[in-house]
């Protein structure tokens, strides 16, 4: 640094006074200058030796170095000349040199005054400019010297007095404590090498006054622990220095001075406190760095130090980055066993406070390029579960070279399972994956179970941020569905985005889950279900786990058609049929018509299929899947049967509502009673068909068809036969024909050979019918009918002795036309002989009944009916068939 300093003498004159420079300086400086720049005291002595004053003047401005010396050619005793040298008070700060300065000294006289003037030419001033200054001796006692330590640097006593003997050394001292202080110490340090008496500067009394001991009795107010014990031996004086570090370093410096400790004051001190500590602890510093050369416990050491003198991450920048550089350095040195202590060592106190700003640029140093090797990453996990509150970056490292590496083994496991909560989450927060990559490794050492419990317990309450994907990763893990806390923990908080990987997992682990996780499994695809089923479309199934999962996210069949195209793809059908089973059991929507086409196809060749919900697309299908299908599988009733109804109604539009009455309509029928599918609701239903067709003007198609229906119905459905003969008279009357009246009959015969039991009622109804419709010709059915209507007829009550059985008839054509064939019946008919012949002798018919008996030699016949008469007490009717048989 190149200076021009400003420069002062004062000296005797018309009294002492100020002979050369001082232009501009303050009135206050100035006064100050004049002050101090004048004789320490009244001589004790003829002759004194000159000496240096030290201290800051009143504005702040400047700092001054003096050196005052007697002046012998003055015309009074006490006269000096003073050499004054202002220091820039923040060149001063910054570290210039003491010696430096002082080395500028000029003995002032009369003759070369002018030359003080000006300020002093051009020089190179600094903490390394070359010490020009001639030292006079090799300094004070060592005892008193360690005396002086104490009292000035530990104690911090003020004034320090010293008293000397020799002052060969004593301004050596003077300049030496001046540089070694830093930037607020020496700015406002002030002392005299030749004190005659207590100086003081306009605030403050000087820090320092070495006095010649002849002077000492005008120092009896100072405390005499502030006073320098001459007679201190080496040994005493190291045990009290020994109560703070720093003694040995200092006393050296101060001896023999040290540029390394100059320079790391110089380098670090200008934000430090003012506090002599402060210079003690730089001294520390100074020594833990030379340490620090053949043991790496120096550089923790300065880092402590740094942090006790320089508490804020702003002070000390550059020295504290220094240190982290050579911590750094010395990392790289170490041995592989030693690495992972030191460097957390390091970290835990570069993440300080006082540290951090320091750390953040030294960062890069370290983080780029050291790389632990799997037995230091071994060693950092086992640290990690040693300490707590491990430094951020440690662990970090450690994790990411757990992770990067893939360095867990059975010897890092059992520490990992005794890492803190707290330690294990900073671990996650750093790298996401590593509880998954903890889990694969107790994996394959079968401590799986175990490790997912430490991993829930990790990661439950929740993790913010970074630490919220470690769940995400976990997600790819089979032990989130095998282990319900750890589910719970990871698929709680599971946001739409993660769908996609959980169900990834679930399709790669084909194992049964518990309850709790199956309930969390659908809680998650229901909050994202639109996610969910675009999974399974791109995705397909692969095992039947997915099922309940892949049904619970399609909304509608669209999707549920294309899972089962993608499911089908690659190859498993099975599965895609139970996935379409499952979704039509559990969903109430309703399918368009091609959409049950393509699900009733699937699921029709399937022999697992329900019959149920098979049934219910075959009542959606489209007309020509009704035509095209068909189904054999025993089980599938209701299916069959829904298929024949739909086939017959078909066939009923298209064929029968046409009056094409042929092969197709019978086929139709036959279907339908060979697939179980006629029921009364269905009959019911056709026949309200059919009835509004015979109002369309078609009855003998009607009646041809009603044939038709009867000749294809089961047995147990002909219940019906009666009421619908009964609609389809009432309907069908003004068109009777000897046609209808034939069908009639055909529909009877069918009935009595198909449905013996239901024949008795159709013929019934059919009688009532006959002699309802009294213009009509009738007769053939009345003839039909009777005998099953006799047959009915109460046997065992008196009062059913005289019923006639053409008391339907009013109208005595009608009886004529249907007694030759009724004759003929009672020949066979198995009633009592006696009840045949009173209905015979109210129908009139009887004499006839008894003439083909005898004509046909049917004589057991007449003698049952006289012993059957005879027996009853019939009297009456008994003469006339005696007389019958006389005659």
């Amino acid at each position: 640094m190149i200076l021009e300093l400003e420069q002062t003498v004062h000296g005797y004159r018309r009294g002492h006074e100020l002979l050369a420079g001082g232009k501009g300086l303050p009135k206050a400086d100035l006064t100050e200058l004049l002050r101090l720049s004048d004789l320490s005291g009244s001589m004790i002595e003829p002759k004194f030796d000159d000496y240096l004053t030290l201290y800051p003047l009143p504005s702040r401005s400047h700092y001054c170095i003096a050196r005052t010396w007697q002046d012998v050619d003055a015309p009074r005793r006490g006269c000096v000349f003073t050499h004054s040298i202002l220091v820039p008070m923040d060149d001063w700060a910054d570290g210039l040199s003491a010696f430096a300065v002082a080395a500028l000294h000029r003995r002032p006289s009369n003759a070369n005054l002018a030359s003080f003037e000006a300020a002093t030419p051009p020089i190179e001033l600094g903490p390394n400019a070359a010490n020009s200054y001639a030292s006079k001796s090799g300094g004070p006692p060592e005892g008193p010297l360690h005396d002086f330590i104490v009292k000035y640097y530990e104690k911090q006593k003020i004034p320090i007095v010293w008293p000397f003997i020799d002052a060969a050394w004593t301004d050596d001292l003077l300049l030496r404590v001046a540089d070694l202080g830093h930037g607020p110490l020496r700015s406002r340090f002030a002392g005299c090498s030749y004190a005659l008496q207590s100086k003081a500067t306009a605030e403050r009394v000087f820090d320092l006054m070495l006095v010649p001991r002849k002077a000492m009795g005008r120092f009896s107010e100072v405390s005499p622990s502030n006073i320098v014990d001459n007679t201190a031996t080496v040994g005493a004086s190291v045990e009290n220095a020994a109560q703070f570090g720093g003694s040995y370093g200092l006393a050296e410096a101060l001896l023999n001075g040290s540029p390394d400790l100059t320079q790391l004051i110089r380098e670090a001190g200008g934000t430090l406190p003012a506090s002599r500590d402060t210079i003690v602890k730089l001294v520390r510093i100074s020594e833990m760095r030379e340490m620090s050369k053949n043991a790496s416990s120096g550089i923790l050491a300065e880092l402590d130090l740094w942090n006790a003198i320089a508490p804020t991450a702003d002070v000390a920048i550059k020295a504290k980055r220094s240190a982290l550089l050579e911590a750094w350095s010395r990392l790289k040195e170490l041995e592989p066993d030693d690495r992972m202590n030191f460097l957390m060592s390091v970290l835990q106190r570069a993440m300080r406070p006082s540290m951090r700003q320091a750390y953040a640029e030294t960062r890069p140093n370290w983080v780029g390029s050291v790389s632990i090797s799997a037995e230091e990453t071994s060693d950092g996990v086992a640290l990690l579960a040693e300490r707590r509150n491990a430094p951020a970056p440690f662990v970090a490292l450690v994790a990411k070279s757990l992770v990067k590496d893939l360095r867990i083994t059975s010897e890092t496991l059992p520490a990992l399972a005794v890492i803190d909560r707290r330690t294990a989450r900073r671990m996650i927060a750093h790298q996401p994956t590593l509880p998954k990559i903890i889990l694969d490794a107790a994996d394959a050492t079968s401590q799986g179970r175990a490790f997912a419990d430490r991993v829930s317990s990790w990661l439950n309450d929740g993790m913010a941020g970074r630490a919220r994907r470690a769940k995400i990763h976990l997600l790819g893990s089979r032990w989130i569905l095998l282990h319900d806390d750890l589910a719970k923990t990871v698929l709680t908080d599971l946001e739409e985005t993660d769908v996609h990987t959980l169900l990834e997992t679930v399709a790669r682990n084909p194992t049964s889950y518990s309850i709790p996780i199956r309930k969390l499994l659908a809680d998650c695809v229901k909050r994202a279900r639109k996610k969910a089923a675009a999974h399974y479309v791109r995705e397909g199934l692969r095992h039947h786990e997915e099922l309940a999962l892949a049904e619970m996210s399609a909304s509608g069949f669209e999707e549920v058609l294309k899972i089962l195209d993608r499911t089908r793809d690659i190859g498993d059908a099975e599965l895609a049929v139970d996935f379409l089973r499952g979704f039509l059991q559990s969903s109430k929507l309703v399918p368009t018509q091609s959409e049950a086409d393509r699900m009733f196809d699937l699921l029709v060749a399937d022999p697992a299929s329900d019959d149920e919900i098979l049934s219910g697309l075959a009542r959606r299908v489209s007309a020509r899947k009704v035509g095209a299908v068909k189904v054999i599988t025993p089980r599938l009733v209701e299916t069959r049967k829904t298929l024949a109804r739909r086939r017959f109604e078909f066939v009923l539009r298209s064929r029968f509502e046409k009056g094409m009455v042929d092969a197709k309509f019978s086929e139709a029928v036959a279907e339908l009673a060979r697939d179980g599918a006629v029921d009364r609701r269905l009959v019911d239903a056709m026949i309200d068909r059919m009835l509004s067709i015979a109002a369309d003007g078609k009855p003998r198609k009607l009646w041809s068809s009603t044939k038709i229906l009867l000749q294809g119905l089961p047995p147990r459905t002909f219940e019906i036969a009666p009421d619908l003969l009964l609609q389809l008279a009432g309907r069908t009357a003004k068109s009777f024909d000897d046609e209808i009246v034939a069908l009639w009959l055909d529909i009877l015969g069918i009935t009595k050979e198909r449905s013996p039991a239901r024949w008795k009622s159709l013929a019934i109804a059919s009688l009532v019918l006959a002699e309802r419709e009294r213009k009509a010709p009738m007769g053939p059915i009345v003839a039909a009918t009777f005998a099953p209507y006799y047959a009915s007829l109460p046997k065992g009550r008196k009062s059913n002795w005289l019923l006639d059985p053409f008391g339907f008839f009013e109208v005595p054509d009608r009886r004529k036309e249907a007694a030759g064939q009724i004759i003929e019946w009672f020949h066979d008919s198995t009633w009592s002989p006696a009840f045949l012949a009173l209905a015979a002798s109210n129908a009139g018919i009887l004499e006839k009944v008894l003439k083909i008996a005898r004509s046909q030699k049917r004589h057991t016949l007449i003698d049952r009916m006289r012993n059957d008469l005879r027996q009853r007490r019939m009297k009456m009717l008994d003469l006339r068939v005696t007389d019958f048989v006389e005659t």
